[in-house]
């Protein structure tokens, strides 16, 4: 690893009423693939709430995450990943700062969204 000077700086992102990150990329969907765009934010949240609920394990909160992105039609999964902030490594547990991000393909755009976790 370079021992380089970086610092990290975590800002919210502008997000529409239904959650969906405001993105150029949105102009490139159709109304159906819009509309689908919205469980990007829900399955965000589906995890926040399995972590909400008691569970500490990451497999099981990346399952719930990706469950709600798949059980939409239009969208198709490329990765689910929770890691730690630091590292960018898989989350072997949930102490500590996790990155919960998730990318995923409506038609030919691809869009990305994340959320920082803090048990």
């Amino acid at each position: 690893m370079l021992p380089l000077p970086l610092q990290r700086c975590t800002l919210s992102l502008p997000r529409y009423e239904d959650g969906v990150a405001l993105s150029s990329r949105n102009a490139r969907l159709s109304d159906e693939e819009r509309r689908a765009a919205g469980a990007i934010p829900r399955a965000l949240r589906a995890a926040e709430e399995a972590i909400e609920s008691g569970e500490r394990d990451p497999a099981k909160i990346v399952e719930a995450a990706r469950a709600v992105l798949e059980a939409e039609p239009i969208l198709r999964v490329d990765y689910v990943d929770l890691v730690d902030t630091e590292t960018l490594e898989p989350a072997a547990s949930m102490e500590g700062e996790r990155l919960l991000s998730v990318a995923v393909f409506a038609g030919k755009t691809r869009l990305i969204d994340n959320t920082v976790i803090t048990i």
